[in-house]
């Protein structure tokens, strides 16, 4: 019975031990993981904020890109006006100049 209550001693105390080695490992272990979720917590932030301005960008963008394409048509449209006229003044002219000849 002595040899069994030894045995139990010795058992428990490499169990102390262990638990003693592993205590500071799981303090610096828990330092580490707040760390880790305050930067996470900190670049969560920053992603938010970038892409928010993403999105703010796009939308100025897209409303550009509107503006120009709503500016080349009317441009697209007094060009072809003009060349109209142009083609209708090269015909009078052609005109007049043979009625002239």
């Amino acid at each position: 019975k002595d040899g069994e209550i030894q045995s139990l001693k010795c058992s428990l105390q490499m169990r102390s031990d262990d638990v003693d080695a592993l205590v500071p490992e799981v303090t610096r272990l828990q330092g580490l993981n707040y760390a880790l979720q305050e930067k996470n917590d900190v670049q969560s932030h920053q992603v938010a904020a970038l892409k928010s301005e993403s999105d703010c960008l796009k939308a100025q963008v897209e409303k550009e890109k509107a503006s120009s394409e709503a500016m080349i048509h009317q441009l697209n449209a007094k060009l072809t006006a003009v060349q109209l006229k142009n083609d209708e003044l090269v015909r009078k002219l052609e005109s007049d100049a043979k009625a002239k000849n």
